[in-house]
């Protein structure tokens, strides 16, 4: 090892350290204000009927925005305006990493973009705009539209609306639609370039509505499905797949799954809190693919069933004989 790479590695490690410090430091009282703001997510979100599980997702892009990992502007507004969250609370949970962050420089690995090597089940969330992004990157000179299947609050169509090779679509719920836009309207976010469709997976024709907004299935499609796929039951599910499949050839699909290896995590500790946080906020589980190894295979036998090709895969965690996945992060093509 030569003396600046000794050096640098003596830096980040005092680095982490003294980050680590500071959480340990603050944790009796991050503890306190994270339990209230996440009872204010569950309530407000109840209350207006809006998604809460969406929030995990776009926290951790602000979250990687914030520490000049992944630049954001666009999530970073309109998390601010979101009516189901207090943006202090939010900050107030985040304090311990950022405070670490300003002091030190050390960004925690869930939090690095890229985010490198295989992701543990905790950092599910973490790594999807990784995986998705490299996917963006490698497929979209390939094709001619880019949808984005229960968008969320997720902000790459307004992004790549710039892009005026690509038109870009956003597929969700009407009210979790007509609230986002309404929001990204009032936080000063451009969405001239984007069109958004009204539809529910499990009870709407979500390709006819695409279709009624622009969408051309003649043509290629980037088809984006991020935390989704285990809230449906598995007939919308194969639907959608299917649906996707008609598609012109060429075009992609990268999405996220879990197994049902998932069931046995919420026997313990941290799973059953998990389950009470989905249920108190009426977003429940509810589909999981077999889990039994090699979950690649499964998979790609799945797709192929569907009339798709599994090309991209990253697991949650390393497979073995005894230790099961619980999902992972995947990208098939119609060849």
């Amino acid at each position: 090892m030569t003396i600046e790479k000794e050096q640098s590695h003596k830096y980040s490690l005092m680095a982490a350290l003294l980050s680590g410090l500071i959480r340990v430091v603050l944790f009796p009282v991050w503890l306190v204000v994270a339990i209230l703001y996440e009872a204010h997510v569950i309530l407000s979100s109840r209350k207006l009927g809006v998604s809460a599980t969406a929030l995990g997702p776009m926290s951790t892009r602000w979250m990687q925005h914030q520490l000049g990992q992944r630049r954001d502007e666009a999530c970073a507004k309109l998390i601010k305006v979101l009516p189901n969250h207090c943006h202090a609370g939010l900050y107030a949970v985040a304090f311990p990493v950022l405070l670490g962050h300003r002091l030190t420089g050390f960004v925690p690995k869930s939090l690095r973009y890229p985010y490198e090597g295989i992701p543990p089940v905790q950092h599910q969330t973490h790594v999807r705009s990784t995986f998705a992004d490299a996917a963006i990157e490698k497929y979209l000179p390939g094709v001619e539209q880019f949808v984005e299947l229960g968008a969320g609050y997720d902000t790459r169509t307004v992004q790549l609306q710039h892009n005026h090779r690509i038109r870009c679509f956003e597929v969700d719920l009407p009210k979790t639609r007509q609230l986002k836009l309404r929001l990204l309207h009032q936080c000063g976010v451009d969405t001239s370039g984007v069109t958004f469709v009204a539809a529910n997976f499990l009870t709407d024709d979500w390709l006819d509505n695409l279709m009624k907004a622009g969408f051309d299935p003649s043509k290629p499609a980037f088809f984006l499905w991020e935390g989704v796929t285990y809230y449906l039951s598995r007939e919308a599910m194969e639907k959608t797949f299917r649906t996707i499949a008609t598609i012109a050839p060429g075009s992609v699909v990268v999405f996220d799954y879990a197994t049902d290896a998932v069931i046995k995590m919420r026997r313990k500790p941290l799973g059953r809190l998990h389950k009470a946080i989905l249920k108190a906020v009426r977003e429940s589980q509810t589909f999981w693919i077999p889990s039994e190894p090699p979950v690649k295979e499964t998979l790609a036998t799945l797709m192929d069933s569907y009339g798709l090709s599994l090309r991209e895969h990253l697991s949650w965690g390393h497979e073995t004989k005894r230790k099961r996945l619980p999902g992972g992060l995947a990208a098939a093509v119609l060849e």
